[in-house]
């Protein structure tokens, strides 16, 4: 609630502030509005949140158009339209009994489009700014998003960023992730438990954690 305070606030002083209105649709949907199995909830944030990121991509689209945009654009374009993507990937999970093959097919379409022009984005982004590991993040979750053909790249692009930020935990639990998807359980589990050697484990990796040892079939009984 602080953070919708204090973005609606920098708003008001600057209208067209394109990294301050993705942030507030992101705070939006994780503030309850987009939560739940209701596909009602996921109605009343296209009301409210939705049209906060297809305004911010307007703007920084139009400044990509015009050669005005920096690192920082490129990259909340690609981080807005990932965003969107999975809410509307969610959308469509929860509606996805009601929707016929068509639809749903349609609906795909539609989100790699976005995850597609989000690439194209965060790689330009990559390209002015390559020391960033941030950067590199983005583009993992939105390559790991595209399907299981891009597992190969996600991983290489995440051990490379492990190695330049060897302590960042959204590159560890990242990296965790795909490792599981990939089957290699064991090496998933070791890079999430270095932070337990130095007594840094989060909730969130926690999570991960539990989630991974269910995978494969095991109990977290620490």
């Amino acid at each position: 609630e602080e953070a919708i305070i204090s973005l609606n606030k920098a708003l008001e002083y600057e209208p067209e502030y394109t990294e301050a209105l993705y942030e507030l649709a992101r705070a939006k949907a994780n503030s309850g509005e987009i939560t739940g199995d209701s596909p009602d909830s996921y109605m009343r944030f296209a009301e409210t949140g939705w049209p906060l990121g297809e305004k911010a991509l307007a703007l920084a689209r139009e400044e990509i158009a015009f050669n005005t945009a920096d690192f920082k654009t490129y990259a909340v374009a690609a981080r807005i339209l990932g965003f969107m993507s999975w809410w509307h990937e969610e959308w469509t999970w929860r509606m996805s009994t009601k929707l016929d093959d068509a639809e749903l097919a349609a609906r795909r379409a539609v989100e790699i489009e976005m995850l597609q022009e989000a690439e194209e984005h965060i790689r330009h982004a990559i390209s002015l700014n390559p020391s960033d590991s941030s950067l590199s993040a983005s583009l993992a979750w939105i390559l790991a998003r595209q399907g299981p053909e891009k597992r190969h790249e996600t991983l290489d692009i995440l051990e490379r960023a492990r190695q330049t930020e060897p302590f960042d935990e959204v590159i560890a639990k990242m990296l965790a992730i795909t490792l599981a998807l990939r089957g290699q359980y064991e090496r998933a589990m070791e890079e999430l438990e270095r932070f337990e050697v130095l007594g840094e484990i989060s909730n969130e990796i926690r999570a991960e954690q539990l989630e991974i040892l269910v995978d494969y079939g095991q109990q977290d009984d620490r």
